[in-house]
Protein backbone atom coordinates (compact mmCIF):
# COMPACT_ATOMS: atom_id res chain seq x y z
CA UNK A 1 0.00 0.00 0.00
CA UNK A 2 1.56 3.56 -1.02
CA UNK A 3 1.46 6.28 2.14
CA UNK A 4 -0.99 8.24 1.05
CA UNK A 5 -3.34 4.93 0.75
CA UNK A 6 -2.48 3.88 4.07
CA UNK A 7 -3.04 7.52 5.58
CA UNK A 8 -6.54 7.38 4.42
CA UNK A 9 -7.11 4.32 5.95
CA UNK A 10 -5.84 4.88 9.58
CA UNK A 11 -7.67 5.57 12.44
CA UNK A 12 -5.13 6.43 15.19
CA UNK A 13 -3.92 9.68 13.41
CA UNK A 14 -1.10 10.51 12.26
CA UNK A 15 0.08 12.36 16.15
CA UNK A 16 0.05 8.90 16.83
CA UNK A 17 2.31 7.45 14.25
CA UNK A 18 6.11 8.27 14.33
CA UNK A 19 7.23 6.93 11.06
CA UNK A 20 8.45 9.10 8.20
CA UNK A 21 6.95 8.52 4.72
CA UNK A 22 9.06 5.92 3.23
CA UNK A 23 9.25 3.63 6.60
CA UNK A 24 5.00 3.29 6.12
CA UNK A 25 5.51 1.35 2.74
CA UNK A 26 8.30 -0.90 4.11
CA UNK A 27 6.20 -1.93 6.98
CA UNK A 28 3.03 -2.58 4.38
CA UNK A 29 5.22 -4.51 2.09
CA UNK A 30 6.77 -7.12 4.63
CA UNK A 31 3.70 -6.89 6.34
CA UNK A 32 1.51 -8.22 3.10
CA UNK A 33 3.82 -10.77 2.51
CA UNK A 34 2.83 -12.70 5.71
CA UNK A 35 1.26 -16.33 5.17
CA UNK A 36 -1.21 -17.86 7.77
CA UNK A 37 -0.12 -19.64 9.91
CA UNK A 38 2.52 -17.16 10.58
CA UNK A 39 2.65 -13.99 12.64
CA UNK A 40 3.37 -10.12 12.39
CA UNK A 41 5.47 -9.57 15.52
CA UNK A 42 6.21 -5.40 16.71
CA UNK A 43 8.49 -5.46 19.32
CA UNK A 44 8.35 -1.73 20.48
CA UNK A 45 4.45 -0.96 20.09
CA UNK A 46 4.43 2.87 21.62
CA UNK A 47 1.18 4.14 20.48
CA UNK A 48 0.37 1.65 18.01
CA UNK A 49 1.12 3.23 14.57
CA UNK A 50 3.17 0.89 13.35
CA UNK A 51 1.00 -2.41 14.29
CA UNK A 52 -2.14 -0.16 12.55
CA UNK A 53 -0.12 -0.25 9.01
CA UNK A 54 0.74 -3.63 10.03
CA UNK A 55 -3.08 -4.28 10.22
CA UNK A 56 -4.10 -2.55 6.96
CA UNK A 57 -1.81 -4.44 4.64
CA UNK A 58 -1.73 -7.48 5.86
CA UNK A 59 -3.68 -10.64 4.81
CA UNK A 60 -7.33 -10.44 6.86
CA UNK A 61 -6.31 -13.88 8.33
CA UNK A 62 -2.87 -13.08 9.49
CA UNK A 63 -2.80 -12.15 13.13
CA UNK A 64 -0.30 -8.95 14.59
CA UNK A 65 1.00 -9.50 18.54
CA UNK A 66 3.06 -6.46 19.82
CA UNK A 67 5.07 -5.95 22.46
CA UNK A 68 5.69 -2.85 24.33
CA UNK A 69 7.43 -2.41 28.44
CA UNK A 70 4.57 0.41 28.24
CA UNK A 71 1.06 0.81 27.74
CA UNK A 72 0.48 4.00 25.39
CA UNK A 73 -2.07 2.64 22.87
CA UNK A 74 -5.14 3.85 23.33
CA UNK A 75 -8.30 2.19 25.08
CA UNK A 76 -10.44 2.62 22.16
CA UNK A 77 -8.04 1.85 19.86
CA UNK A 78 -7.31 -1.74 21.14
CA UNK A 79 -11.09 -2.30 21.44
CA UNK A 80 -11.78 -1.52 18.00
CA UNK A 81 -8.41 -3.96 17.18
CA UNK A 82 -8.34 -6.67 19.25
CA UNK A 83 -9.73 -9.73 16.90
CA UNK A 84 -6.73 -8.36 14.82
CA UNK A 85 -3.78 -7.09 16.84
CA UNK A 86 -2.72 -8.43 20.43
CA UNK A 87 -1.46 -5.79 22.68
CA UNK A 88 0.52 -6.81 25.16
CA UNK A 89 2.40 -4.73 27.68
CA UNK A 90 5.40 -6.25 29.19
CA UNK A 91 9.52 -7.01 28.99
CA UNK A 92 9.69 -8.19 25.15
CA UNK A 93 12.72 -10.23 25.18
CA UNK A 94 10.65 -12.33 27.92
CA UNK A 95 7.97 -12.83 25.69
CA UNK A 96 10.52 -13.65 22.68
CA UNK A 97 11.93 -16.42 25.26
CA UNK A 98 8.50 -17.59 25.89
CA UNK A 99 6.62 -16.90 22.34
CA UNK A 100 5.80 -20.59 20.38
CA UNK A 101 4.08 -19.44 17.12
CA UNK A 102 5.61 -19.09 13.33
CA UNK A 103 6.96 -15.58 12.78
CA UNK A 104 6.76 -14.19 9.01
CA UNK A 105 7.75 -10.90 9.80
CA UNK A 106 9.58 -9.32 13.06
CA UNK A 107 9.55 -5.91 13.61
CA UNK A 108 11.79 -4.70 15.87
CA UNK A 109 11.51 -0.83 17.20
CA UNK A 110 11.84 -0.95 21.08
CA UNK A 111 14.82 0.23 23.34
CA UNK A 112 17.33 1.06 20.03
CA UNK A 113 20.28 0.25 22.45
CA UNK A 114 19.21 -3.27 23.25
CA UNK A 115 17.74 -4.00 19.70
CA UNK A 116 20.21 -7.15 19.44
CA UNK A 117 19.06 -8.82 22.69
CA UNK A 118 15.20 -8.78 20.95
CA UNK A 119 16.64 -10.52 17.83
CA UNK A 120 18.16 -12.57 20.21
CA UNK A 121 14.52 -13.18 21.89
CA UNK A 122 12.49 -13.80 18.77
CA UNK A 123 14.80 -14.96 16.21
CA UNK A 124 14.38 -18.38 16.39
CA UNK A 125 11.09 -18.01 15.69
CA UNK A 126 11.32 -16.49 12.68
CA UNK A 127 10.52 -18.88 9.23
CA UNK A 128 12.50 -19.30 6.84
CA UNK A 129 12.11 -16.25 4.55
CA UNK A 130 10.62 -14.45 6.55
CA UNK A 131 11.30 -10.71 7.48
CA UNK A 132 13.39 -8.82 9.91
CA UNK A 133 13.29 -5.24 10.65
CA UNK A 134 15.14 -2.51 12.72
CA UNK A 135 13.89 0.55 12.99
CA UNK A 136 14.87 4.22 13.57
CA UNK A 137 18.42 4.02 12.72
CA UNK A 138 20.25 7.54 13.69
CA UNK A 139 23.91 7.56 12.33
CA UNK A 140 24.94 8.46 15.97
CA UNK A 141 23.15 5.45 17.24
CA UNK A 142 26.45 2.75 16.34
CA UNK A 143 24.79 0.19 18.38
CA UNK A 144 22.35 -0.41 15.72
CA UNK A 145 24.81 -0.65 13.22
CA UNK A 146 26.44 -2.99 14.84
CA UNK A 147 23.64 -5.17 15.71
CA UNK A 148 22.88 -5.45 12.17
CA UNK A 149 26.62 -6.26 11.49
CA UNK A 150 25.96 -9.06 14.02
CA UNK A 151 22.97 -10.01 12.44
CA UNK A 152 24.78 -10.23 9.23
CA UNK A 153 27.41 -12.34 10.67
CA UNK A 154 25.53 -14.95 11.83
CA UNK A 155 25.18 -15.90 8.04
CA UNK A 156 21.11 -16.73 8.98
CA UNK A 157 20.15 -13.44 7.05
CA UNK A 158 20.73 -11.64 3.72
CA UNK A 159 20.75 -7.73 3.78
CA UNK A 160 17.93 -6.72 1.91
CA UNK A 161 18.38 -2.82 2.50
CA UNK A 162 21.19 -1.24 4.48
CA UNK A 163 20.02 3.22 4.94
CA UNK A 164 22.39 5.02 3.40
CA UNK A 165 23.97 6.89 6.69
CA UNK A 166 25.28 10.19 4.98
CA UNK A 167 22.40 10.66 3.14
CA UNK A 168 20.16 9.90 6.29
CA UNK A 169 22.91 11.74 8.42
CA UNK A 170 22.82 15.10 6.08
CA UNK A 171 18.94 15.38 6.03
CA UNK A 172 19.19 14.74 10.17
CA UNK A 173 21.72 17.75 10.65
CA UNK A 174 19.41 19.83 8.33
CA UNK A 175 16.63 19.16 10.16
CA UNK A 176 14.69 17.36 7.69
CA UNK A 177 12.97 14.02 7.66
CA UNK A 178 14.70 11.28 5.57
CA UNK A 179 13.25 10.73 2.06
CA UNK A 180 14.06 6.85 2.52
CA UNK A 181 13.41 4.52 5.07
CA UNK A 182 15.20 4.50 7.89
CA UNK A 183 14.32 0.79 8.42
CA UNK A 184 17.36 -2.38 8.06
CA UNK A 185 15.66 -4.85 6.20
CA UNK A 186 17.15 -8.74 6.58
CA UNK A 187 15.48 -11.82 4.73
CA UNK A 188 16.13 -15.61 6.56
CA UNK A 189 18.22 -17.62 4.70
CA UNK A 190 19.03 -20.51 6.41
Amino acid sequence: MTYQELREKMTLGLDKVRLYEPDYEVISKYAALVETPNWIVDVGTYMGGSSEVMALSAKPDVKIWTVDCREMVPKEYQEANKDRISFNFRDSVSAGIEWTEPIGFLFIDGDHSKAINDFDAWNKHVILGGYVAFHDFHPAMEWMIRDCIRVLNNNDYKMLHFPDIRSIWDTYTKGEQPTETVIFQFQKIK
